[in-house]
């Protein structure tokens, strides 16, 4: 089945200390929409590197959720060598017949 993936911009990640999270970012900038997205850091202009892909019906309720329970992958994050920490959403959209609600992802893909 062919898949079609409409990559949005790079949201930056910010301090979230003052929400006592380890990160935040602009949550209108996140689609809401069903997708996947990708925690990632970027350097050097062009060089980008994959920290987290994830899959949501969701985006921006998910990573939400990451923010506020996923203490280790946000450490991981924050580890993670220089360079400006980002997520970045890759929006389904359907083809005729295709339903979002029916997306699964198996093992090893």
């Amino acid at each position: 089945m062919d898949l079609t993936v409409e990559w949005l911009d790079p949201v930056q990640l910010k301090d979230g200390s003052a929400q006592q999270l380890i990160y935040t970012c602009d949550m209108d900038d996140l689609p809401t929409d069903p997708g996947i997205y990708v925690f990632e850091r970027h350097w050097n202009g062009q060089m980008c590197q994959a920290l987290y892909v994830g899959k949501a019906q969701n985006i921006r309720k998910r990573i939400v959720e990451h923010f506020k329970g996923n203490v280790q992958l946000m450490n991981h994050i924050q580890g993670a060598p220089n360079g400006a920490k980002c997520v970045r959403a890759g929006v389904f959209r359907a083809l005729p017949g295709q339903q979002a609600a029916r997306l699964t992802c198996s093992p090893g893909m």
